[in-house]
């Protein structure tokens, strides 16, 4: 395949300080994401998950799902993002 895709990449980075670490290399040439405090789910309070997106992709929201529901199925709440595909 040659050229470059549209490029999404989500999850749990572990990562605490916003601009350090892996985030920091990611930040280069990508778009970090915080959607907010996602964990732990019985108490929000830290932004550990991450949407990492090629900077042809643009946003439009993001947030976190903080339900009853979501708080049982994981230690970390569900992170969403709008997003617009270049095209």
């Amino acid at each position: 395949l040659e050229g470059k895709l549209p490029t999404i990449i989500r999850g749990d980075l572990n990562q605490w300080a916003p601009d350090g670490g892996c985030l920091a290399q990611f930040a280069l040439h990508h778009t970090v994401i915080a959607p907010g405090p996602s964990f732990h789910s019985r108490r929000p309070m830290l932004g550990l998950d991450r949407i990492i997106t090629s900077r042809d992709i643009a946003l439009d929201s993001t947030g976190v799902h903080n339900s009853a529901l979501s708080r049982t199925g994981s230690d970390h709440l569900p992170v969403w993002a709008k997003l617009g595909l270049p095209g």
